[in-house]
């Protein structure tokens, strides 16, 4: 069995870069002996040491972390291993959320997909209450950060000039009563439309249009457009909106 190995042949051993060597080894995880030629030398215990590096590396350990447990004491070792343990919890945390999202955006495309080719259709608005959206106001574009598709665009139909930017507010508690803009009043009919706008052609939008199909058939009041998605639809830039439209009987 061979005693010394080269800085290429540990690389390959163990699947990493040289160059990730060397920088663990100039941040202080191990010291590797020169041989006479001045080239680093790795012994045997050079890479099982590396090895271990790897592999809490592989557990999340941050580079500083890997320093201080190479020189642990049981009781460090156990405090390092329970704040990488909450660390990794946290991170789950993240990634479910992540994941949540993820999720709720694609049902959302494939739900306007379908939107395109059959509408208007009877749907409920799946969320209770809009609040004004003040761009000054952080808390605001924090929420919109988390969800973009919380923002709506409320709009009386009768005045197109009364649009107004919201932001869906079910998880806001106690909401001022002047920032309310709509609450959902379970008696009231809607139906839903996909709604088109290009933002680089001054806003341009398939809204009024669609409005004029759906009074052939509806009376029709509050509309709130949720923002989907953005996307590029024939060399253009479009912001997709669900439209939820309150019939009057």
């Amino acid at each position: 069995m061979r005693e010394k190995y080269n800085i290429g042949e540990v690389a390959d051993l163990l699947q990493i870069p040289a160059s990730r060597l060397r920088f663990w080894e100039s941040a202080g995880l191990f010291s590797v002996g020169k041989g006479t030629n001045h080239y680093r030398e790795y012994s045997l215990g050079d890479v099982i040491n590396i090895a271990d590096t790897i592999s809490f590396r592989e557990l999340g350990f941050p580079i500083e972390r890997i320093g201080q447990i190479h020189n642990a004491s049981i009781a460090d070792h156990e405090d390092l291993l329970m704040a990488s343990e909450r660390e990794l919890e946290k991170k789950l945390s993240e990634y479910r959320h992540q994941l949540k999202r993820t999720r709720l955006l694609q049902n959302a495309i494939s739900d306007l997909k379908e939107l395109f080719t059959d509408w208007p259709r009877p749907e409920p608005v799946p969320f209770s209450r809009v609040i004004r959206f003040d761009y000054a106001d952080s808390a605001n574009i924090l929420r919109y950060i988390k969800d973009p598709m919380r923002y709506v665009r409320f709009m009386d139909t009768s005045d197109p000039h009364s649009e107004t930017r919201g932001i869906i507010a079910d998880r806001i508690r106690h909401p001022a009563e002047k920032e309310i803009l709509w609450t959902r009043r379970d008696h009231v009919q809607t139906i839903s439309f996909p709604i088109r706008e290009k933002p680089d052609q001054n806003y341009a939008t398939d809204l009024f249009d669609s409005l004029k199909v759906i009074r052939r058939d509806y009376t029709v009041g509050i509309l709130l457009a949720r923002y989907v998605f953005t996307a590029n639809e024939n060399g253009e830039r479009t912001d997709f909106y669900k439209g939820f439209l309150e019939v009057i009987s």
